[in-house]
């Protein structure tokens, strides 16, 4: 008699298909998917029935006998005591028929354990680590592809090359390179200037909010020299009198020339911001500085106030009226040697013998002829709002206070104050004559310097133990030989020599004028 092999499949009882109808709940998973005991045997004999190329000879014969689940379970008890091990025939890639409890879902698709070796498993997951290689190569290169708008001309950044040829380069240096090459190809390309952007510089901090907008603390990105951006939102300039305010501020800054007045570099603007580019005073405002040491010794005071009466006075022979001295709107440099004069957004281009009726500053710093709103004519109110600062700084307060505007106007109308005794006399006098109510009994800015306050020195006055006000000597230079110099440098940065000299002559404003300046 032939031996035949017995070949097991596991196989679903009768009793179970059909217990579907009778007690739904002894199988949950059908239950929960809704398969019908009909679509299970269909599904089973749909599965057997197929035949492929992997298990063609494990199709199913007459001599194969299909056993419930619970004789093979029995049957595998036998042989595991007998041997233990269950021998049987079966294949890796060999899925058998099982009950629905445990049948895989309409969905299912081939895992790596139902593969015929791990050859297909080690192809998809080279596949796989290919594309994500591909994939960090492209993120890569946008990453160094970055493009860099200069004006009208967009340049895409060779950091990539740029790296490996000059690998010491620092990212500063990268940039200032790459603004170089950018500069000389405009020139060689439209022989003129590009037009300013924010790219040119590099934001640093913000060191100032208003309602106006912001300052921006910027370095520049040719020179490395810090620079003040007044950020203007254009939501602010809808009207025409806040827009005539601040080109009047641009034209009063490019008119005045004085180490004593905040110099203007250009203006360029972005699609929500007017820009202006100032010269940086690290030192600071007046009103920290004084609030840090409570109050100046006179002997500082007097060098502090000799450059803001000397400031102020260039400003009047331009025939512009200031109209807003006051401790914040002086500044003070990084070396804490010159002051420079800012905010001139409320002031007022005069004529001789013109009679101005607008009323516009500070409350505290106003002068009486601005509270009766009558009119003012000439300098005075400048001269009132100077002599304020200066008793700020040596007394520590304003000599007017009040809780209200109402009152504050009152008690200024008065013009009556207090002097500290421990001021000198001489400073005191200086007081009285800049701070009187009527207007032409009011000293002027010529007869401050000449005052003698000026010519005593107290040297026992000051504190060497903080850091002093220090005015430096300016050494007397040929400015024809200096303007050379700094023709050199700037000819370096892809500005050509020509295009700089006919811009200074000009007084034009643009970048290669404010490059130059912050050389000088």
């Amino acid at each position: 008699m032939s031996k035949a092999k017995l070949k097991i499949h596991f196989a679903e009882p009768e009793y179970l298909a059909n217990s579907q109808k009778l007690h739904p709940d002894l199988n949950p998973h059908t239950s929960r998917l809704r398969i019908t005991s009909r679509q299970i045997q269909t599904r089973q004999t749909s599965r057997s029935s197929k035949v492929s190329p992997d298990n063609h000879h494990y199709s199913r014969k007459s001599s194969e006998i299909i056993l419930p689940l619970a004789e093979i379970s029995d049957k595998k008890k036998s042989q595991t005591k007998s041997t233990g091990k269950l021998s049987t025939n079966f294949k890796k890639n060999y899925t058998p028929v099982i009950s629905p409890k445990i049948q895989p879902k309409p969905g299912h698709r081939r895992i790596f354990s139902d593969c015929q070796s791990n050859i297909y498993k080690s192809k998809i997951l080279s596949e796989i680590k290919q594309i994500e290689k591909e994939t960090a190569q492209k993120k890569s290169l946008k990453r160094h592809q970055k493009v860099m708008s200069y004006g009208k001309i967009v340049l895409k950044s060779e950091k990539e090359q740029e790296r490996e040829a000059s690998p010491y380069l620092t990212q500063e240096e990268l940039e200032k390179k790459s603004l170089v090459k950018y500069i000389s190809q405009y020139f060689l390309q439209y022989n003129d200037c590009p037009q300013t952007s924010i790219e040119f510089y590099r934001v640093v901090s913000i060191i100032g909010k208003g309602a106006f907008g912001k300052v921006l603390l910027c370095e520049h990105r040719l020179t490395g020299k810090k620079v003040a951006i007044k950020a203007i939102s254009k939501a602010q300039l809808q009207n025409q009198r806040s827009q005539k305010k601040v080109f009047q501020e641009v034209y009063i800054l490019r008119k005045i020339k004085s180490r004593f007045v905040i110099k203007i570099l250009e203006v360029f603007e972005s699609d929500k911001n007017f820009l202006m580019v100032l010269e940086y005073a690290g030192g600071g405002d007046l009103l920290h500085y004084v609030r840090d040491k409570g109050k100046l010794k006179e002997e500082e005071a007097k060098k502090i106030f000799k450059q803001i009466v000397q400031g102020a006075l260039v400003i009047h022979e331009a025939g512009i009226l200031h109209r807003d001295f006051k401790l914040d709107n002086i500044l003070i440099d990084s070396s804490y040697s010159t002051i420079k004069i800012c905010d001139f957004g409320v002031s007022k281009i005069i004529k001789p013998g013109e009679i101005v009726m607008d009323q516009c500053g500070t409350p505290a710093y106003l002068a009486p002829e601005i509270i009766k709103n009558e009119g003012y004519e000439g300098y005075t109110v400048d001269v009132w709002s100077i002599g304020i600062v200066l008793y700020t700084m040596i007394c520590g307060t304003i000599p007017f206070r009040a809780t209200n505007i109402s009152d504050l106007h009152k008690v200024i109308l008065s013009g009556v104050f207090d002097i500290p005794n421990e001021v000198s006399e001489t400073a005191k006098d200086l007081l009285r004559k800049m701070i009187v109510v009527e207007p032409t009994e009011r000293c002027s800015l010529q007869d401050v310097l000449c005052h003698p306050w000026f010519m005593i020195k107290n040297i026992k006055d000051v504190d060497k133990t903080i850091p002093q006000f220090c005015p430096r000597i300016l050494k007397e230079s040929n400015p024809e030989e200096f303007r050379e110099i700094n023709l050199n440098d700037i000819s370096e940065l892809g500005f050509p020599y020509d295009f700089v000299m006919k811009s200074l002559r000009n007084n034009e404003m643009n970048h290669a004028t404010a490059t130059y300046f912050l050389l000088s």
